[in-house]
């Protein structure tokens, strides 16, 4: 199985709209929204991602306004996160939940959330790239006496993080360090020297 073939067709209509109030006497706007809406449909399922004219590279799910994490982690919301960033280049995504009355924190594919992104990048140990990843271990994992069970990375979840390598986007190795009874360590997709996105290979 190859990238391309486990992304599935994803349909990304735009329409422009443009919510602003008359102009004065004097040529001002009271407001001006101004932007595009991205409907993003598989089979009966249909999302709407709002974009303001004035953020560029920043999307706002508007529709539905209820989701669950596991919406974020399996489900069409976080296969969509993924296809609008090929699609739009949008580095920032926010959820709006209506039963919080509000946005959430930034999100990235994965459910990896703004809180995150700091400890990550401080976790970055070595840049990589995919045919090395699948050569030979993370230098980390030389702490352990059988890596086997854990690498190389395979299946579904790989083949879909892989996806957000595009751009200028690398392909790091990450470990918090094992103290203890705990650590994690993985890959780690970074853009512009933030970390993106995760694949997490073993957590203790």
């Amino acid at each position: 199985m190859t990238v391309t073939d486990y992304i599935e067709p994803m349909e990304i209509r735009t329409e422009s709209f443009d919510d602003s109030s008359p102009p004065g006497e004097d040529g001002m706007y009271e407001y001006q929204y101004r932007g595009t809406h991205y409907h993003v449909s598989e089979g009966d399922h249909a999302l709407i991602f709002r974009s303001y004219d004035d953020e560029p590279g920043e999307l706002t799910l508007v529709h539905p306004t209820v989701w669950t994490r596991d919406d974020l982690r399996h489900g069409l919301i976080g296969r969509a996160i993924r296809s609008l960033r090929v699609a739009t280049g949008a580095r920032v995504i926010r959820l709006y939940d209506r039963t919080g009355g509000g946005y959430s924190v930034r999100v990235m594919a994965d459910e990896l959330v703004e809180s995150d992104l700091e400890r990550y990048t401080r976790a970055l140990t070595r840049r990589t790239t995919r045919g090395e990843a699948q050569a030979r271990p993370p230098e980390w994992a030389a702490r352990f006496t059988d890596s086997e069970w854990f690498w190389p990375p395979s299946g579904e979840r790989w083949e879909e993080f892989l996806t957000g390598l595009y751009g200028g986007a690398e392909l790091w190795e990450y470990c918090i360090p094992f103290e203890g009874e705990t650590g994690e360590g993985g890959y780690a997709i970074v853009r512009g020297g933030e970390v993106e996105e995760v694949y997490m290979l073993v957590m203790s």
